[in-house]
C-alpha cells in the first residue's frame, strides 16, 4: 500500500511558467518480509484532459534500504533522502525529481520491493 502525504497538488507541479517545484512524501508499508529494499518511481501519464500516450519518469530513487518507509517532502537532492539511496535520472535527464508542467496531471507511484540492495546488484552495459 503506497500513500502521499496530505498535500495539496500545486505543491508538487510547475506553475506557469515551467519553475522548479518540490517533491512530495511518499509513505509505504506491508513489504514482503525478504525486502532489503525498495525502489520509488513516479512517473507522469499526463494531464486529466489530455493524456500523454505514454509515462513520463519525474523520480526514479533506487536502494531506500529497509527498515525506512517513505521518503520526506522536499527531499529530492537534499540530505533529507534517506541513508544509501540513490536518485537517478528523471524524463529530462537530469538528477532528482522534476514536477509534471500545469495541473491536473495523472501521477502514478510504483513502489518496488527489492530482494537485494542495489549495491548487491551486477549491471552490465548494454551492447
Amino acid at each position: 500500500r503506497v500513500r502521499l502525504a496530505d498535500v495539496t497538488c500545486d505543491q508538487y507541479t510547475y506553475p506557469s511558467p515551467c519553475e522548479e517545484g518540490a517533491s512530495p512524501a511518499i509513505v509505504w508499508d506491508h513489504m514482503p518480509s525478504a525486502t532489503q529494499s525498495v525502489v520509488v518511481v513516479v512517473t507522469d501519464l499526463g494531464q486529466t484532459d489530455r493524456p500523454s500516450g505514454g509515462e513520463k519518469v519525474l523520480w526514479l530513487v533506487t536502494d531506500v534500504r529497509e527498515p525506512v518507509t517513505s521518503i520526506a517532502a522536499n527531499a529530492s537532492l537534499t540530505q533529507l533522502m534517506p541513508g544509501l539511496s540513490v536518485e537517478l535520472p528523471n524524463h529530462s535527464g537530469t538528477q532528482g525529481y522534476i514536477p509534471p508542467c500545469g495541473t491536473n496531471h495523472l501521477i502514478r507511484t510504483h513502489i518496488f520491493a527489492m530482494p537485494h540492495s542495489r549495491t548487491q546488484l551486477r549491471l552490465h552495459p548494454l551492447h
